[in-house]
């Protein structure tokens, strides 16, 4: 029996802890994020749901725009999983999954996921399509998601140093909202080049970026015109004077702090 009132089961200091709370502790997957006048609400249900569509469980996390420490987490409706309700399914044999999961985690091809499969499960016929759709949602599984400016300026304050050679950091940042948006990307490697070079080129692009902001590549090209990008930084509106003139002051002081000159 579905209810329609909400429960208060939880406070929480920040939206990952309260989401890896929901996660951890009801079985449950992220369904939409809502944007409000003063909050933004995360609705999430059951993480079975495909196989027990009856199933009505839902979380809701609520982030006030004025109070971002204060995050509530609701339930409404209780897990309904009775076998007679379930779901037939289509998917690959449970055994066949786990093995693939874990064929993931070592770092398998999908050539080397599929002879593996063959030799271990030699009686079960392996769906190409449907071996290659498991193995794309393993491998994303794990993969850091980000809904929202809270979100992606949490990301960017915790990425804003430079441990390793190759891995991406953010030095420079604004992200107050959608449309006030500046964020510079690189990684010590690909920057060490800028010392080798005199003069720099910078393109935009719009393909592929998120909320379809602006790209902007900036590097050079070598003796063969072969063009090398030092990094990227993306914006929230179109190419202008301010927009380059953030990027160049971004890169001059980046430089004076890792080369000292």
């Amino acid at each position: 029996m579905s209810s329609k009132q909400w429960t208060l089961l939880y406070t929480a200091q920040s939206y990952e802890e309260a989401k890896d709370l929901a996660k951890s502790r009801f079985n449950v997957c992220q369904n939409r994020r809502s944007d409000l006048n003063d909050q933004t609400k995360y609705s999430f249900k059951c993480s079975e749901y495909r196989k027990y569509p009856l199933c009505h469980f839902q979380i809701k996390i609520i982030v006030p725009d004025n109070n971002m420490n204060s995050i509530t987490i609701m339930s409404k409706n209780e897990h309904e999983h009775e076998q007679n309700e379930r779901n037939t399914t289509t998917r690959l044999p449970s055994p066949i999954r786990e093995s693939i999961s874990n064929y993931v985690k070592c770092g398998l091809s999908q050539p080397q996921i599929k002879a593996s499969l063959i030799l271990n499960y030699p009686q079960s016929p392996i769906d190409q399509v449907k071996l290659s759709n498991k193995i794309v949602y393993e491998r994303r599984r794990d993969r850091p998601e980000i809904f929202s400016v809270y979100d992606l300026r949490n990301w960017c304050s915790q990425h804003q140093e430079g441990e390793r050679l190759h891995s991406t950091f953010v030095p420079f940042y604004t992200v107050d909202d959608i449309n006030n948006l500046f964020i510079f990307f690189t990684t010590k490697q690909l920057f060490q080049q800028i010392r080798l070079t005199t003069y720099l080129q910078i393109d935009a692009t719009y393909k592929l970026t998120w909320n379809n902001l602006p790209l902007l590549v900036f590097g050079s090209t070598d003796a063969n015109r072969h063009f090398k990008p030092f990094g990227i930084a993306l914006i929230s509106h179109d190419e202008n004077a301010e927009c380059y003139k953030q990027l160049f002051n971004s890169i001059n002081t980046l430089a004076i702090q890792e080369f000292n000159h």
